[in-house]
């Protein structure tokens, strides 16, 4: 199977950050051994297949047993899907996400923590595939000589991504349908870590949340108001041609995006880059609105980038053509401005 490439926007910054840690006691990052990400097969003879698609481990294709069925938890007056991640360990060779695989139409919240301790990354990306099954994608996988998305998967939000000892959530507006995700960093998906989700029509669906601000996304650059500490909810609207996408990265020590970018692009460098990604919002197609659910501190820098992929610039990431990035402090609450 080939790897996930254009499916995806933040494999390379995955692979950049496995191994760093989130520190529960203050905002530094540590690093730790990284988990080996190799899939692991069962092995075949000449006459023998596995039972699923190539190179997937067959041990890891059934979702977890503790796989919820229903979530009957509100959060803004709608429901909230928690998902949890888990690694490899002796008990259960795969990578996990822990959560629902039902859910009713209209918006939802998702929310997506990483335990800690851990020695990962992951990222949570969502498409749409309608009447679609993961074994549809997971054929358009294998019979794609670049990895690329079928036609019929449109990406539709979820959680940025999440280190150990941090958490993300976004509301989505989910259609009726299967939605299908998985965690992009190499190995992972092949070694259990997807899932699909299927959504029925809601007898009542749920109004979208009243906002506290909104951040606009277009071709190719971020429009990021004035945010304070007191805002929660903040709409995030794709009002360009392509995809686009907002992980929100918590920046140390002073740090700008340019300088966590380049950490992280620099083969020399050593220890964790300046900054912990802590949720944000996932690829969403043009035309589409999220709400990203934060807890923003008071004088503390942020960053966003975007790092999918543009057909119209030979498939260069949308950071190095706007550059699509941004940094912003957070201030007062504005009570107290």
């Amino acid at each position: 199977m080939k790897p996930i490439s254009l499916f995806i926007s933040l494999t390379f910054v995955a692979a950049a950050l496995a191994g760093c840690a989130a520190d529960e006691s203050g905002d530094n990052m540590t690093t730790t051994s990284p988990v080996t990400t190799t899939p692991v097969t069962t092995p075949t003879t000449d006459n023998e297949t596995p039972d699923g698609p190539p190179d997937v481990d067959p041990r890891c294709l059934a979702p977890p047993a503790d796989a919820a069925e229903v979530n009957a938890s509100t959060r803004l007056g709608m429901p909230e899907l928690s998902f949890t991640t888990s690694d490899p360990s002796e008990a259960d060779p795969c990578y996990r996400f822990h959560g629902p695989q039902n859910a009713t139409s209209g918006w939802n919240v998702f929310t997506l923590t990483y335990p800690a301790p851990g020695q990962t990354f992951h990222i949570m990306p969502m498409y749409f595939i309608g009447e679609h099954t993961m074994e549809d994608v997971l054929a358009a996988f294998a019979s794609s000589p670049e990895g690329e998305a079928p036609e019929w998967a449109v990406p539709s939000g979820a959680v940025g991504g999440v280190t150990p000892g941090s958490s993300g959530s976004v509301a989505i507006d989910l259609d009726v349908g299967n939605h299908v995700y998985f965690c992009p960093i190499e190995g992972h998906m092949l070694q259990g870590m997807m899932g699909m989700l299927a959504v029925t029509e809601a007898e009542n669906e749920t109004a979208a949340p009243e906002a506290d601000a909104a951040i606009e996304l277009v071709d190719f650059n971020f429009t990021v108001p004035d945010l304070t500490a007191d805002m929660t909810v903040i709409r995030v609207t794709n009002n360009g041609s392509e995809p686009h996408e907002a992980p929100l990265v918590k920046l140390m020590g002073g740090a700008t995006m340019s300088q966590f970018l380049a950490t992280l692009e620099d083969p020399d460098a050593t220890g964790p880059p300046p900054g912990q990604l802590i949720g944000g919002v996932n690829a969403i197609a043009p035309g589409q609105t999220v709400y990203l659910l934060v807890d923003l501190e008071a004088g503390q820098d942020y960053g966003m980038a975007c790092f999918i992929p543009s057909p119209a610039h030979g498939g260069a990431p949308h950071v190095a053509i706007g550059p699509m990035v941004v940094d912003f402090t957070v201030q007062d609450d504005a009570a107290e401005a």
